[in-house]
């Protein structure tokens, strides 16, 4: 499935050597992206950017729609409605908030209509990794747990599950994404002139730090998965891999035109559609509670 991207990767090097077996490639692609994966989503600040959208579920009597936005570095809101021919209905409003405590704690906070004398109840994130969270309030009559797991860029599963009038329950909910979005691999390097008195360390230093920005820029958005990069010695034997969100290749390529490396032609771009197997996001493993 990754084949598409072998063309992508046969002018990549790592210090003197140089990746160009294509027999070669596709164990070199999965060791990086799992290193990509691994190192930077470890590092980076939490995040549920992945969970923005509107979500659908099928029920047979109608779909359950769950939307999501960002409010701001701290805070998502969402909203679950029931939709049929006849009518739409509001079922919860949700909230994830950080703690102001700590900036590793966070809670998921739904408000169901009819329930819990319509207040917020309060359940812990126990666990985040990449595209998935599980919470938890074990006072709580039904569920004690909610879980919500993202899988390829089209669907969505959340779970609520716990303990009800004695006996183990559990309820999922596939959801899907109306609009499907694809993945694209952008891979970065430095031109060949850049090495050289054509660019000076100052215009080149200026490009990448205008780069940082626009990349920035783009995760806001919520169209950086994740990125990273190679570093061979110095900024200039650099190369930076990138993993964008965007609705087809000609969307992919008018963002990435308007990166200021790429305007100021200080590095060059290689652009391929990037296609996630399914297991992609159990890579980082499934939690035991």
């Amino acid at each position: 499935p990754l084949g598409s991207c072998s063309r992508l990767y046969n002018f990549i090097s790592v210090g003197n050597k140089r990746f160009v077996p294509k027999s070669n490639m596709r164990n070199f692609i999965y060791s990086l992206i799992l290193f990509l994966t691994s190192s930077i989503l470890y590092s980076q600040q939490i995040s549920f950017n992945w969970l923005v959208g509107t979500w659908k579920y099928n029920t047979g009597r109608g779909q359950i729609i769950e939307t999501w936005k960002k409010l701001n570095d701290s805070v998502y809101l969402g909203k679950s409605v029931f939709a049929n021919e006849k009518d739409t209905a509001l079922q919860e409003n949700v909230e994830i908030i950080r703690s102001v405590s700590s900036d590793t704690i966070w809670y998921y906070i739904p408000t169901v209509k009819n329930q819990n004398d319509n207040q917020p109840v309060r359940f812990k994130i126990i666990f985040q990794r990449g595209f998935e969270f599980i919470s938890e309030n074990p006072a709580h009559d039904f569920p004690q747990r909610i879980s919500y797991r993202r899988y390829l860029p089209r669907y969505l599963h959340a779970s609520i599950e716990g303990n009800r009038k004695g006996k183990y329950a559990k309820q999922n909910f596939n959801f899907y994404a109306e609009e499907q979005e694809e993945l694209f691999i952008y891979l970065l390097r430095p031109n060949s002139h850049s090495t050289t008195s054509h660019v000076d360390d100052t215009t080149l230093a200026n490009a990448l730090k205008r780069h940082g920005k626009f990349i920035d820029s783009l995760a806001v958005k919520n169209r950086v998965i994740l990125g990273g990069f190679n570093e061979t010695g110095s900024d200039k034997s650099v190369f930076e891999i990138i993993v964008l969100k965007a609705q087809n290749m000609e969307s992919a390529k008018a963002i990435i035109q308007k990166d200021p490396v790429l305007i100021m032609g200080t590095h060059k771009s290689e652009l391929s559609a990037f296609h996630m197997n399914n297991w992609f996001p159990g890579i980082w493993g499934r939690p035991s509670f």
